[in-house]
């Protein structure tokens, strides 16, 4: 049978875990932002948009994509999404 501190020292790890997890999910977040977010603002201009509605509108894709993870099967599968 496990003691007290036994669990604790169990879901502590579990806790880091995550923390480690959301920090490395973060970090994948910001990349692709980096590298795809002058893109995407572009093309929103391309399309005609204002440039403060493609700021907006370019936010909101990140945000999006921050709610509903892409998932990603290489970058130029990403560039055309």
């Amino acid at each position: 049978m496990a003691t007290d501190s036994s669990i604790f020292k169990l879901s502590n790890l579990d806790a880091e875990s995550q923390s480690i997890g959301n920090h490395q999910k973060e970090l994948e977040l910001a990349e692709l932002v980096e590298r795809h977010q002058v893109a995407v603002w572009r093309y929103l201009r391309a399309l005609g948009a204002e440039p403060a509605l493609a700021d907006d509108l370019t936010q909101d894709t990140f945000l999006e994509i921050m709610r509903r993870p892409l998932q990603q099967y290489s970058d130029s599968a990403t560039a055309s999404y």
